[in-house]
Parts: C-alpha cells; sequence; structure tokens
C-alpha cells in the first residue's frame, strides 16, 4: 500500500526577476517498509523534494498525498500533528532546543502521549540503537559532527514514525559511520516497517537502499525499472570512447 506519493510535483522560487525551478513535475510513491535513497548535487533540489514531502512547503502545482491524504488541502494543526507523531526528520543544520541535554532533547517528542520518565527511558533506548548513548547528558556544542547526525536521527525515530525523510545524514560521517548507519535506516523500513526517503550528495554508500535515484536541477532519474535492488541505467560510452 503507497503511503507516500508525489504526482507531477512543481516547486519554484522566485530571486529578483529570476525563476527557479526547484522541483520539475516529481512523481515517486513509496510504499510502506521501502527505502529509497535520492543523491544530486547542491542546488539539486533534494531538500526542496523534502520539505514538500513533509508538508512543510506546499507544492506551486501537482499534489503530495499521505497515508491517502492531500497534504495541502489539510488544515496547519492536522499537519502539525503528522510532523510530531507520524513524520519524523533529519536536517542538515539540526539543532538540540537551548539548555537540554540530548537525552532530554530525544526524548521531547515522547512527552506528549508518555511520562517524563518513560519518554526518557525510550530516549535511552533509541540512543543506544544509533550508537550515540555516550551522548546523553552532553549539550550540543559538546558534539561533533557524527555524533550530531546520529542524535538527530534518534530524534526523528523516537516518536516511532511511518515516514522518516533524511537530508543528506551521511554528509559528515566517515565511510565507517556511513556504512553503520544506511545499515541501520535499512534495517528500520525492513525490521519496523518504517518507509524512509534520504537524501545524499553521492552514490556509493546508498548501494545498500532498495531504489535509488537521481535528482538534477529539480528532475529525478529513476532506474528503467522501479523494483528494489534496480540502479539508473547510465547511457553507456561510445565505442570510441
Amino acid at each position: 500500500m503507497t503511503l507516500l506519493s508525489l504526482d507531477r510535483v512543481v516547486k519554484r522560487y522566485w530571486r529578483g526577476y529570476r525563476e527557479i525551478v526547484a522541483l520539475d513535475e516529481v512523481s515517486l510513491e513509496l510504499e510502506r517498509g521501502d527505502f529509497v535513497a535520492v543523491w544530486g548535487s547542491s542546488r539539486s533540489g533534494k531538500t526542496t523534494l523534502l520539505r514538500v514531502a513533509a508538508g512543510i512547503e506546499a507544492p506551486d502545482g501537482g499534489s503530495v498525498t499521505f497515508d491517502g491524504q492531500e497534504l495541502a488541502t489539510l488544515p496547519r494543526k492536522h499537519r502539525a500533528r503528522l510532523l510530531l507523531e507520524q513524520i519524523g526528520c533529519v536536517w542538515q543544520a539540526g539543532r538540540i532546543t537551548h539548555g537540554l541535554s540530548v537525552l532530554d532533547h530525544v526524548a521531547l517528542p515522547r512527552l506528549k502521549h508518555h511520562s517524563h520518565t518513560q519518554a526518557r527511558r525510550d530516549a535511552t533506548e533509541m540512543l543506544e540503537r544509533v550508537g550515540a548513548r555516550q551522548c546523553a547528558q552532553a549539550h550540543w556544542y559538546e558534539l561533533s559532527d557524527g555524533d550530531r547526525t546520529r542524535v538527530a536521527v534518534a530524534h526523528a525515530l523516537v516518536r516511532r514514525p511511518r515516514l522518516l525523510l533524511a537530508d543528506e545524514p551521511t554528509a559528515n560521517l566517515n565511510m565507517i559511520e556511513r556504512e553503520q548507519l544506511v545499515s541501520l535506516l535499512r534495517s528500520v523500513a525492513e525490521d519496523a516497517g518504517v518507509t524512509v526517503l534520504m537524501m545524499a550528495p553521492d552514490a556509493p554508500e546508498l548501494l545498500r537502499s532498495h531504489r535509488l535515484m537521481s535528482l538534477d536541477h529539480g528532475r529525478l532519474i529513476k532506474p528503467r525499472s522501479e523494483r528494489r535492488g534496480e540502479l539508473i541505467d547510465f547511457p553507456a560510452r561510445g565505442r570510441g570512447a
């Protein structure tokens, strides 16, 4: 069953008199437990794609549907509830709420429906799962780039979302850390049934995803077949190349 669907989505911005097409008729469907990776260069439209998929920004054309509901038609409070309870986001410019420790920051999404003790217990378990339990009592300024990424993933996953949107979570990690994180995201998709849409600045560490696509100047380039494990079929070089 399709959880997230983007149908011919268009998103434009204006810089003075210049029109920038960030998303150019992007269509994509993700089912429960899918792990889809999209790679592209800077300003290719990756962050915009995630913001539109999350309902944070409305498309200028086309539609975005989450669990059968078109996001643009939902009241703002309903979209905010989805982001709190069903959609987890990992952004590059993530920050910990001022004055909170890592543990309390990760516990925040659980406080609405659980006691403080239970929320902290859930946060501890999630920090351990992402390999950041040692950071529990630290503050943001004390964390390395890799630790900040792991904390951001824990904060997104602790709410037990149905959809996880991650904006270049591997960008500040070394090769081993990248492999560990991608393996974690794959297990989240396959074992917990969470649908994962991940953006990345390059492709090599993403080969463990179910589907790999590319975004170039707002246009989504898909493999010829969208079956799991299929990669983009790049054009072959000429014989004389």
